[in-house]
């Protein structure tokens, strides 16, 4: 449904929905696959840099924007988490 919404009608939308279906992938497994303080940094640096990305181009639509917007939360949420791990 993302796919086909106005946000991913520009070059940038179309390689942002992209990743962040890359990245919902990499979420959903973390049910699945033991998080560890290095697969949880490497998440957080992906999703900053994503918004990184949509930050350096002009092309981003209002639309990608609202639906991005929690990826602030969600980098510091993994950050977070990263704290929360027993050492072991």
């Amino acid at each position: 449904m993302l796919a086909r919404s106005d946000a991913a009608t520009t070059p940038t939308g179309q390689a942002a929905v992209q990743h962040l279906g890359w990245l919902h992938v990499q979420l959903d497994e973390l049910t699945t696959i033991p998080a560890t303080p290095a697969r949880l940094l490497y998440l957080a640096h992906e999703v900053d840099d994503l918004r990184d990305y949509l930050r350096t181009h002009a092309d981003v639509t209002p639309t990608l924007t609202t639906l991005l917007a929690p990826l602030a939360e969600l980098h510091a949420a993994l950050v977070d988490a990263i704290y929360r791990i027993p050492e072991g």
